[in-house]
């Protein structure tokens, strides 16, 4: 699934999977200026920060501009390629990604959840479960 300049090897990465959820979760009070037919938005930022000019190829955002370099879509840039209907968030690779999410959530929810003493006993557990 490529829109604009990204490629799909780009669109496929574990980073760009996570920056394409933020964009489904970002509120819509967010998005100050969208000009579909021109595939340009413009984001709030934030009180003390000049709010973020969108294309489908540039963010003036410092997760695009710094931390990716301008390489791959932050996710304003999502934001914006959904707004105007070039990705479909039900289809691949974002459907299995959304999966993924969930079942990684939840089992990162459990582990949190358990304590030394609980993980010493289960190790205890399994020592003496081991056949000889």
């Amino acid at each position: 699934m490529s829109f604009s300049v990204w490629s799909d090897e780009i669109n496929n990465t574990a980073r760009e999977n996570k920056s394409f959820e933020k964009a489904l979760k970002m509120d819509m009070e967010n998005i100050m200026m969208l000009d579909k037919e021109k595939q340009t938005a413009v984001f709030y930022a934030g009180e003390d920060t000049e709010d973020y000019n969108t294309t489908l190829s540039h963010c003036d955002c410092q997760d695009f501009r710094y931390n990716k370099k301008g390489q791959a879509p932050c996710k304003h840039i999502y934001r914006l390629a959904l707004e105007c209907g070039l990705i479909d968030p039900d289809a691949e690779p974002w459907a299995t990604y959304k999966t993924y999410s969930k079942l990684y959530n939840s089992v990162t929810n459990k582990i949190k959840k358990l304590n030394i003493n609980n993980l010493q006993k289960l190790n205890a557990y399994i020592d003496n479960s081991k056949p000889e």
